[in-house]
């Protein structure tokens, strides 16, 4: 299992879109609109689930100690 936080999530969906030919054309594939995936790509929204799942992510949340 590898672990990305969402800046590596938005570097992965990047090169996603790279390979597929651009946003476009991965949008079309993942089912989710253009402006959608320019926002996540461009940090004005968060990735959800359509986007870490079309990349083969799933999203797990973290609890951590920093103090006793």
């Amino acid at each position: 299992m590898k672990r990305i936080d969402e800046e590596g999530l938005r570097a992965r969906l990047q090169l996603a879109c790279e390979e597929a030919g651009g946003q476009k054309d991965w949008a079309e594939t993942a089912k989710v609109s253009v402006q959608y995936v320019s926002d996540v790509i461009h940090n004005r929204r968060k990735p959800g689930k359509a986007i870490y799942t079309a990349l083969g992510y799933e999203k797990r949340v973290e609890y951590v100690r920093v103090a006793p």
